[in-house]
């Protein structure tokens, strides 16, 4: 199920009502289970899900799934990765199956794997500034240049190597050039502990570690990560909400389970300038604002004038400031 977040005055008092749309099967969603969406340059939304790729502008939803023999058709219905757009407005996806390049012209797919169609999950990360996708699959992380429909090795992931179903999550970073600075991969969902960091120049693997795994002082269940710049991170974990300094590995408990009744951060969302919207398993959410390490407001959501319980999964928020938040 995907909650649409409308915006609501940030500067009413307590409680703050924050009313939702629903985006679901009942608007024509192949299924509910998802973790992804995306606001392309036309306002349309994209919805990831496990049937399949969704299509949106507001009104009518249109979806792609794969077609037996078929090539134009999308390869894979799991759509399992962020979803992105090149500078040619053509949008990109992955599933179990295939790297799938959406033709905004012609309306079919191109798809692309690295092993003929072996199954597995290709998850991307983003764009860089050359145009080249980075992807992970089956433990790895590759560029993929759309111009040869060439998949270049760049490093391995060893977080949850004896599961590697277990790396559920990857984010990507760029620095002030366009060019890939860290991927970060963590467990989320499966309950997997820890964080890896790849850290690339020029596109080359520089630095790989691994914190906050079985093996560390301490371990976090890693559900959400959001970066403060070069050398900060925000963590959303089962333990509470910690901060991270890239520069050092000190970590910083900002909300713990004792501090708040809502156990369980879930998501991270940009919510203005200087604070973030974070998700509880509790289905509680809060605006913290990071500048003054407090907590700003605390919000409901609503459906009519229904208050709205189900566990907060993931969340996404396009350039306008509009909060996806995907639930159970």
């Amino acid at each position: 199920l995907l909650i649409l977040v409308l915006t609501n005055d940030l500067n009413a008092q307590p409680p703050v009502y924050l009313p939702v749309s629903i985006i679901g099967v009942n608007e024509g969603m192949l299924d509910e289970g998802n973790y992804f969406c995306f606001k392309d340059s036309r306002d349309l939304l994209w919805i990831s899900s496990y049937s399949g790729l969704h299509q949106f502008d507001g009104k009518n939803m249109k979806a792609y799934r794969s077609v037996m023999n078929d090539t134009t058709s999308i390869l894979g219905n799991e759509v399992v990765s962020h979803i992105v757009e090149d500078e040619d407005q053509n949008i990109w996806c992955g599933s179990e199956k295939a790297l799938s390049c959406y033709l905004r012209q012609s309306g079919t797919f191109l798809n692309f794997s690295v092993t003929g169609g072996e199954i597995d999950e290709y998850r991307i990360q983003g764009i860089d500034g050359k145009g080249n996708l980075w992807v992970t699959f089956k433990g790895e992380i590759y560029s993929f240049d759309p111009e040869t429909e060439q998949f270049q090795p760049k490093a391995k992931i060893e977080l949850g190597r004896i599961n590697k179903e277990s790396v559920l999550m990857t984010e990507f970073q760029m620095n002030s050039y366009d060019d890939v600075r860290r991927i970060f991969s963590y467990g989320s969902y499966l309950d997997d502990p820890g964080l890896e960091i790849h850290e690339f120049e020029n596109d080359i693997l520089i630095d790989q570690q691994i914190y906050f795994d079985s093996s560390a002082k301490q371990s976090l269940i890693i559900r959400d990560i959001f970066p403060l710049g070069d050398t900060m991170l925000l963590i959303a974990t089962l333990q509470g909400l910690f901060e991270f300094d890239l520069r050092d590995g000190t970590v910083l408990p900002l909300l713990s389970n004792t501090d708040y009744e809502g156990i369980g951060c879930t998501a991270i969302s940009p919510f203005s300038d200087s604070s973030f919207l974070i998700s509880f398993i509790s289905a509680q959410y809060i605006e913290y604002n990071f500048e003054h390490k407090n907590i700003a407001e605390s919000y409901v959501l609503t459906l009519g004038d229904q208050k709205l319980t189900s566990i907060p999964k993931y969340s996404n928020v396009d350039e306008d400031g509009g909060i996806y938040i995907h639930l159970e």
